[in-house]
């Protein structure tokens, strides 16, 4: 009996293994990522990008890593004030955008090898242990167009 019990969990598992975890599949995107680094070298830098769930079924953020980085927390602004997200459930078919003075990733100790005008690499970690990378642009402080607008 004990021999069958364990046969049955091995099996399974190996079942498991054969279908990708639902964050892995079609309908899940990250489009318009770019990391906008800190004014102050050392300094913190801030990720935004939008997350599209077209799926049947809501998926739940875990974590977010970036290439080039020692550590990446998402975060909330709410009236001024900053909290920490530790997870984001994302809905059926919905959109979240992580955006200047609302959700958004903060990224810890950035590498002096991101620069202004290159392409880092953004993984998004589900619940369910899928992940979904995206390319993601990296900002001098201001944006592109910090001077827009302005006569010289």
């Amino acid at each position: 009996m004990m021999r069958a019990a364990g046969f049955v969990v091995v099996a399974l598992g190996l079942l498991a293994g054969c279908h990708p975890p639902r964050a892995a599949r079609a309908g899940l995107s990250v489009t318009n990522a770019r990391l906008v680094l800190a004014a102050v070298p050392g300094h913190p830098a801030a990720a935004y990008f939008t997350i599209t769930n077209q799926g049947s079924a809501p998926v739940t953020v875990t974590g977010i890593e970036i290439a080039g980085v020692g550590r990446s927390e998402m975060h909330q602004t709410d009236g001024g004030a900053m909290r920490s997200l530790p997870t984001l459930a994302v809905p059926a078919g919905q959109a979240m955008a992580f955006s200047p003075g609302g959700r958004h990733v903060m990224a810890f100790a950035p590498s002096a090898t991101l620069r202004p005008g290159t392409t880092g690499r953004i993984t998004l970690h589900f619940a369910d242990g899928g992940r979904r990378s995206a390319p993601l642009h990296i900002e001098a402080a201001g944006g592109d167009d910090a001077m827009a607008g302005m006569k010289m």
